[in-house]
């Protein structure tokens, strides 16, 4: 575990494609949706990276503790963790 996210091309012998390593701590969960990933790390971040553009587009506090289980569903983020709490973001 080296707190980082590696996107692998299939078509390509699973050449790694693109690497994130925005968290500061062990990722626990993670999420695909469309162009998007959505992690969540032991520290109670949620990141949120597109794919397509390499970059980190939110950092969203999401628990006192570990971020156990995210999920996403066209209006809706998720996100549970170790503190026994789950937050819910809506999607505009």
């Amino acid at each position: 575990a080296d707190k980082s996210i590696m996107v692998n091309d299939a078509r390509m012998n699973m050449r790694t494609i693109v690497t994130f390593d925005s968290h500061k701590d062990f990722i626990y969960s993670l999420q695909v949706a469309d162009n998007f990933i959505f992690s969540g790390s032991g520290d109670g971040m949620l990141l949120v990276h597109d794919i397509k553009t390499s970059e980190l587009l939110y950092g969203l506090g999401a628990n006192a503790a570990g971020v156990r289980c995210i999920e996403v569903t066209e209006q809706l983020l998720i996100a549970a963790g170790d503190d026994g709490n789950a937050i819910t973001y809506v999607f505009d």
